[in-house]
């Protein structure tokens, strides 16, 4: 199955296509949802759900560092 980040945005925002890295592993925003609906870009202190592609393995507590 899909594995979706629950994520809150700490710093800057999160936008769909940004190139994000967990770890040392890299992939890209897919999707973005903010209480089940679907955006382009969550925003500084907003909570949201990040589909990424390719699916890569993260924990809680891990950090995503995300660019355009």
């Amino acid at each position: 199955g899909l594995r979706i980040c629950g994520v809150k945005v700490t710093d800057g925002r999160l936008a769909r296509g940004d190139r994000v890295r967990i770890q040392s592993a890299e992939s890209k925003i897919k999707s973005i949802r903010i209480s089940k609906n679907e955006v382009n870009k969550a925003e500084t202190g907003q909570e949201c759900g990040v589909l990424l592609e390719p699916q890569i393995d993260f924990l809680p507590g891990d950090v995503i560092l995300a660019h355009s």
